[in-house]
């Protein structure tokens, strides 16, 4: 888990859209209105979470997985 934390804290969207994942599902586009980060952005970190297992899309609706909630609540403490 000690690589998930680092890969998170190194860019700033990836640590923000796990945030907003775990409070709320959320498409695309409502990740790039709320967070104010461009759609192709949003498109490429949703990319990287999910190749790491830390999210997964369901019909276009991403989600945070139990391992990206573990990971995000370790990242916040350090």
């Amino acid at each position: 888990m000690k690589e998930e934390i680092g890969f998170v804290k190194a860019n700033v969207h990836r640590f923000k859209i796990l945030e907003f994942l775990k409070k709320e599902d959320a498409s695309i586009e409502k990740i790039s209105k709320k967070l104010r980060i461009r759609k192709n952005d949003v498109e490429k970190t949703l990319k990287e979470l999910e190749d790491k297992n830390l999210i997964f899309g369901e019909k276009s609706i991403y989600k945070i997985t139990d391992r990206g909630e573990k990971v995000i609540k370790e990242a916040k403490m350090r």
